[in-house]
């Protein structure tokens, strides 16, 4: 009998597998510590991770209320104050440079309300403030007020992955424009793009001077004198605007193009909203049509007229009117701190040496209202029409004449008539067409400030 030393073959298949698990052992502990490496990691992120985001957040928060008192300081200073006292660049106002002063230190302490110290116009160590006085494509000039913060939290589970420090940084930027005058500060502006008497663009003819002062000229199609009509600007532009760019007009017909926008850019409708005209009662609305002495703000539902040789005076408010709005060559009209909207009819300003016409709006000061506190007038707006009103507006000038605010028809032809004798027309005019006349000279000294005003604002950019 043979007999084999070898050990029977299922035995020797149960002592393989014994002998692989005993070298097996131990790699449970690799496992496991890589995969609390892995929890570890993801823990510090979740944890410092959250640290981080509520310190960024809170940093914010400090950027933001910093940037927004300081413009709010700005804005408060450059309230009230002629667009032309504001300038930025190497010839910078005192004004500009008081205003990014308050600013800075507006900022400062709001910060400071959040622990943190701003570094005054420096942002090297990304703690800092500072200002930027610019102009953008409208020509129009702001401050830009930046605010810097940045923190740097010290970490928790991260440190096992040798993270000791994390940084942050936050950046806030307010923008604050002045008082801009309304549409660009143009004494005469034109709204309809073609280039057709009556129906759009500026003309001048009757053989008078016209000297505008203060103010410039913008259409939207084009700025014609004919025969020895002549039209002087001075402290202005002039600008018409052509498919084939900008005309710089000058009496002597000379002819540069240089850049400029059109007027549906530079004039969206109804960036002057309508006013708010209260309910008709029988208390504010009159229908006479032709009146004399005194009357207050209200609703006129049969136009103003005034009474042959009479003398008829508004108190300051509104006034809503339906039909025309007329005086008698030989009457006195006196309407000072006045809103008047045409909502259906013209206007006809006739006058000789034997009347007297001065319409004004309350300018740059508060505008008060008299006889009916529910009519108040818009400030710097003499006279509005509706969207839809397209009649005519005819205004002549005379030695006692006075005529201040602006006058603002989208769908408007408006005659400008002179004579020989002074009279001061500080008035914005903006409408589909303008047309200027007379036989002599029209003086027209101009101070945008008495204008309607686009106001100060300010908003957070970044």
């Amino acid at each position: 009998m043979v007999r084999s030393s070898d050990p029977p073959q299922g035995l020797k298949k149960r002592g393989e597998i014994m002998k692989r698990r005993k070298n097996e052992k131990g790699q449970i502990i690799v496992i496991l510590a890589l995969g609390m490496v892995a929890i570890l990691a993801i823990t510090a992120l979740a944890v410092d991770g959250s640290l981080l985001y509520n310190q960024r957040r809170n940093d914010q928060n400090t950027a933001d209320s910093a940037a927004l008192a300081g413009a709010g300081a700005a804005a408060q200073k450059l309230r009230g104050f002629k667009p032309s006292e504001f300038s930025c660049g190497p010839g910078s106002t005192s004004l500009a440079m008081q205003a990014s002063d308050l600013a800075v230190d507006a900022a400062v302490l709001s910060a400071l309300d959040d622990g943190v110290n701003l570094d005054r116009y420096n942002l090297s160590n990304k703690n800092g403030v500072t200002v930027r006085c610019e102009t953008d494509g409208d020509g129009d000039q702001y401050l830009d007020v930046h605010v810097m913060v940045s923190s740097e939290k010290e970490t928790t589970f991260a440190r096992i992955i040798s993270i000791d420090t994390l940084d942050t940084t936050s950046e806030a930027v307010a923008r604050v424009y002045p008082n801009q005058p309304f549409a660009g500060g143009n004494a005469l502006v034109s709204l309809a793009d073609n280039c057709d008497f009556r129906n759009g663009g500026i003309f001048a003819w009757g053989g008078s001077t016209t000297f505008i002062t203060g103010g410039g000229i913008f259409s939207n199609s084009c700025v014609e004198a004919s025969g020895s009509t002549e039209v002087h600007i001075i402290n202005g532009t002039v600008h018409a605007y052509q498919p084939t760019g900008c005309q710089n007009y000058d009496p002597d017909n000379t002819v540069d193009y240089v850049p400029c926008e059109k007027a549906d850019e530079m004039l969206p409708k109804g960036m002057i909203p309508e006013p708010v005209c209260p309910t008709r009662t029988a208390a504010n609305t009159k229908s006479e049509g032709i009146y004399d002495g005194t009357i207050k703000p209200g609703w006129y539902l049969n136009g103003i007229s005034t009474k042959n040789k009479g003398s008829l005076t508004l108190l300051p408010g509104l006034y809503c009117i339906k039909g025309d709005l007329e005086n008698n060559a030989q009457s006195t009209l006196i309407a000072e701190g006045v809103t008047l909207y045409m909502i259906d009819g013209g206007v006809e300003i006739r006058q000789n040496d034997k009347g007297q016409v001065s319409l004004k709006s309350c300018g740059t000061q508060p505008c008060v209202t008299l006889g009916r506190e529910d009519f108040p007038a818009v400030q710097g707006l003499l006279m509005i029409f509706d969207y839809d009103n397209g009649s005519d507006v005819i205004m002549n000038g005379g030695s006692t004449n006075e005529f201040v605010g602006t006058i603002y028809g989208e769908s408007n032809d408006f005659t400008l008539n002179g004579d020989s004798s002074d009279s001061t027309f500080n008035t914005q005019i903006v409408s589909k067409s303008v047309y200027v006349s007379g036989s002599a000279t029209l003086d027209m000294n101009l101070d945008s400030t008495l204008w309607v005003q686009k106001p100060s604002s300010l908003s957070l950019i970044r």
